[in-house]
């Protein structure tokens, strides 16, 4: 359950701010300029470290102001209604901003899906001083009904169509990037280690108790800045999939949106060097009726032999 305590939608975007039935104030804003976005980012700079992964201030401007006008106007005449947002989160009894999340969404259909809710998390943490309190399990169970609440108080017209009479949220799937522990260089890994306080394969384990599942396909994440490189120690994951498969022709819905907007900033991903290979090949598994294997990630050993990345290492038991 979301009540909503207030809310404030203009034509430059909307600021809600609800509280969940799990204990969290959400303060979610999908423009730069009501307060939101500096609070967020406040924290979230604490709480990243590594530069490829890492999007700057400037960048999130850049990515909230796509959410209106004429920009957005041109994005949704090529891809439908969408929006991305910032959130901090707040616990409802002390009032303490305890974590935030950046995230982008938009409903994809595909011969495979309809009126699917396509999330993805791009970027989400719970502060140092807050963590080890069960704060993250709530949030990312609550954040699919809160993104939910904020794209439908921005684009109810839009979506009307597609989702009147769903009887409440449409199908989620929820896709999140995370660190493949065995491709990050040895730098890296104890960097972020050290910060968290995390070992990177107890992360990609506490996600998969989550539900998380390792998508089987060679994803590069795009440069986010002419500035960075693309990061290929990378994973994709999704929350809400269910089964052993998912279909390429979702994926390449999603990404085509998620590459367009929150990493190219309005950029043409299908001739982008990183991602139009990428498109191009989901393209093809989806004309040829084929699946793209989910790999669980929930008993992971310390150690991976010789594997090369976690997909190799996570497959090995699939068989041919």
């Amino acid at each position: 359950m979301i009540a909503r305590i207030s809310a404030h939608v203009g034509r430059d975007g909307a600021t809600l701010t609800l509280k969940t039935g799990c204990g969290l104030v959400l303060k979610a804003s999908t423009g730069a300029d009501d307060g939101v976005l500096d609070d967020f980012y406040a924290d979230y700079d604490r709480a990243f470290i590594l530069s490829s992964e890492k999007e700057g201030y400037e960048g999130f401007v850049r990515c909230l102001g796509l959410n209106a006008g004429r920009t957005y106007e041109a994005l949704a005449a090529r891809f439908g209604a969408f929006c991305e947002y910032v959130l901090t989160v707040s616990d409802v009894g002390t009032g303490a901003r305890i974590g935030g999340a950046n995230l982008i969404a938009y409903p994809i259909s595909s011969s495979a899906a309809d009126a699917v809710l396509a999330i993805n998390l791009n970027y989400v943490f719970i502060n140092a001083a807050s963590r080890r309190h069960g704060y993250f399990r709530r949030l990312i169970q609550d954040l699919p009904l809160a993104t939910h609440n904020l794209l439908w108080a921005m684009h109810s017209a839009e979506l009307s169509a597609s989702w009147a009479g769903a009887g409440g949220v449409p199908p989620t799937f929820m896709f999140i990037e995370q660190n493949d522990p065995l491709r990050m260089s040895a730098e890296d890994y104890a960097r972020d280690t050290d910060l968290t306080g995390l070992d990177q394969l107890a992360r990609i384990g506490i996600w998969a108790r989550l539900g998380a599942k390792i998508i089987d396909f060679d994803y590069v994440q795009p440069a986010l800045s002419s500035a960075q490189s693309p990061d290929e120690n990378l994973v994709l994951a999704v929350l809400g999939a269910s089964g052993a498969v998912l279909s390429p022709c979702v994926l390449y819905q999603h990404l085509l949106r998620f590459f367009a907007i929150s990493v190219l900033k309005g950029g043409d991903p299908l001739t982008d060097p990183t991602a139009g290979p990428q498109l191009a090949e989901l393209q093809r598994l989806c004309e040829e009726g084929r699946q793209v294997n989910l790999l669980e990630a929930v008993n992971l050993a310390r150690a991976a032999g010789d594997a090369t990345s976690l997909r190799s290492y996570l497959s090995r038991d699939r068989g041919p």
